[in-house]
Order: structure tokens, then sequence, then C-alpha cells
């Protein structure tokens, strides 16, 4: 998918306030300094369309974006971040699970995981929410450039083996070096509607 046109709809932490979409809608999900809006930038090939902080746990609402008004994405808080309390990390988890069962136009969850880190207790019961919703669940590892390309692909096994999935299915991406992009579209596109 060639990006013509995108642009910051708004930040909403209710579901009253979320925006109304009659295009497929794809959420990213994933831990706190995973590269969620570093993935989006490069995504849509725009610097600052989504910010993205030093600091992890900036982004505390869902921010939706519209893609050539065709296409929304909806960038969710990250998870597992230190500074939070379990409190936080409960909500988290239930306004996840809020959205999921709400958003009837959703067709994908891009799982925004980073490729040097092992898959933890949080990971899997983010994994359970998403499995219970039956929508194709697409894992993207990003921040492969950090890695030597020995290191990815033994990267790459190794999160297949922890996600009982094979190493195709996996999206290795960077976006410092938009690597990636082109498969991550194509394995969006492939769960829109026709």
């Amino acid at each position: 998918m060639k990006t013509q046109q995108a642009e910051f709809v708004t930040s909403a932490a209710e579901p009253a306030h979320w925006p109304l979409f009659n295009t497929p809608e794809i959420v990213l999900v994933g831990r706190s300094n995973a590269g969620k809006s570093s993935l989006i930038n490069a995504l849509t090939n725009r610097n600052r369309l989504a910010y993205s902080g030093k600091m992890p746990g900036v982004t505390r609402m869902i921010n939706f974006y519209r893609i050539n008004e065709s296409l929304s994405l909806a960038d969710t808080p990250g998870y597992g971040y230190a500074k939070r309390s379990k409190a936080d990390g409960i909500r988290f988890l239930a306004d996840l699970k809020n959205y999921l069962a709400k958003r009837e136009n959703l067709v994908a969850v891009l799982w925004i995981l980073d490729i040097r880190r092992d898959i933890v207790a949080e990971d899997q019961e983010l994994f359970a929410v998403l499995k219970r919703r039956n929508i194709a669940l697409l894992p993207v590892l990003t921040k492969s450039d950090k890695l030597s390309k020995s290191q990815c692909l033994l990267r790459v096994k190794s999160l297949a083996a922890q996600l009982a999935c094979s190493p195709q299915d996996l999206l290795v991406t960077s976006a410092l070096n938009k690597t990636g992009m082109s498969e991550v579209w194509q394995a969006v596109e492939n769960c829109l509607p026709k």
C-alpha cells in the first residue's frame, strides 16, 4: 500500500470518544518502548505523524489515524512499563479487551515486539486476549537494525519457538532503515475485506 494521505484524528480513552470510521481498522499493540509510534511513522513515510518519545510509557490513550481515507490505525498504550502501577497494567488489559470487543470494523492486530526481547508473562496474557478475539494477528518484530543479520536470524527462530509459530509468520522490520514496511503493508492488505 502506498500512503498518499495520513493524518492523526484524535486521542481518546473512553469508548464514547472513539471516532466512528466506516473503513477497516488495524490496531497496534505492544510493550512500552517496542516501537509502535516509530513503526507508524515508517509505514506512512511521515517523520512526525505519531509522537515517538525517548521515554517509554508516553502513549496513555488510544491514538487514531486515517490512511488514504480507506483505512484507520489505532495505536494503543504500551504495556509492561515498570514505572506504571499494577493497577495501570490491569486497567490497560481491561481497556484493550473493551476496545477489541467493541470495534466492529477491526480487521487485524499488529502485535509489535522488540526483536531483542524474549516473550514474558505480560506478552502471553495479551496473546491469550488477542487469540480469543479471533481476528488476524500479525506479529511484527521491530528494531532489527540493532542486531547483525546472523543475530536477527537467531532471534527470529527463538521468538517463533516462543510463540509456537513459523519464523515466516514474523514480520521483521526496522523503522530506522525502513526495512520490512512493504511486507507489513502486504500482510495488512491480505486482511482487508475484498
